[in-house]
């Protein structure tokens, strides 16, 4: 499979909650089956007939649990390259959505997709956690988005 290339597209959620009127962001620990450890967002591929929006959501239910959970709007999609296990070159799009989770619920990490911990963080911290540097600005964006949307609804 060397020098072919292959497209794969993934669909992810942003996860925040409003913690004593500060938004606090869901960061989840993984185990890669390498052995690799790395702080991500929850993301997938679709499966049958699912929009992106509904892959996110159900990404979001399947790998950490939450299931009261509102779409607040599409941040962006990310674009990026990666060579796998084989030598063969991937391009890959995610499009990652905001979602509000219920302050009440609590994430129930998914241990068969290697993710061990959840964390909520204030916006600062939840930045310095995430191992992706690249997923940042679509982090940047959805904390914009949060304070806009705190500011329509108080």
């Amino acid at each position: 499979m060397k020098d072919e290339e292959l497209d794969h597209h993934s669909s992810g959620g942003i996860v925040f909650r409003l913690q004593s009127e500060s938004p606090e962001f869901l960061v989840l620990h993984q185990v890669r089956a390498n052995g690799e450890e790395q702080w991500v967002m929850p993301k997938g591929h679709a499966e049958d007939a699912e929009t992106s929006e509904e892959t996110a959501r159900r990404e979001i239910q399947e790998e950490i649990g939450l299931k009261e959970i509102q779409n607040l709007g599409f941040v962006g999609t990310e674009n990026y390259q990666y060579v796998d296990a084989d030598g063969g070159l991937n391009r890959k799009s995610v499009d990652w959505f905001l979602f509000l989770a219920d302050s009440l619920e609590h994430p129930v990490p998914r241990e068969e997709e290697g993710f061990d911990r959840a964390l909520w963080l204030q916006y600062g911290k939840a930045r310095l956690k995430y191992s992706q540097g690249d997923v940042l600005q679509f982090l940047d964006r959805a904390n914009e988005m949060v304070l806009g949307w705190t500011k329509r609804n108080r």
